[in-house]
């Protein structure tokens, strides 16, 4: 079996607020609501409102830009290393 490295690209998903429009909702102290699915309370670290997400916000998310045998690697860093 071959190992394949995947490129990938990160992004931060981050949630606004709905109630003041500027600030970010952050995941507010270990609560978690036992419901189906399960909710996780967040609050504005503008305006102080709270709303429940099923989501942990922010959160990161990645996405495949490729796939690259392990020789086309060592050549890619072989070629960094010979500059």
């Amino acid at each position: 079996m071959a190992e394949q490295w995947k490129r990938c690209v990160v992004n931060k998903i981050r949630m606004k607020c709905d109630e003041c429009g500027q600030g970010e909702m952050i995941r507010e102290d270990n609560i978690i609501y036992p419901t189906s699915p399960p909710m996780y309370p967040h609050k504005c670290n503008k305006c102080g409102a709270v709303h429940n997400y099923t989501k942990i916000y922010p959160y990161h998310d990645f996405v495949e830009i490729g796939c690259v045998d392990w020789n086309e690697v060592n050549d890619e860093m072989s070629d960094v290393r010979n500059l």
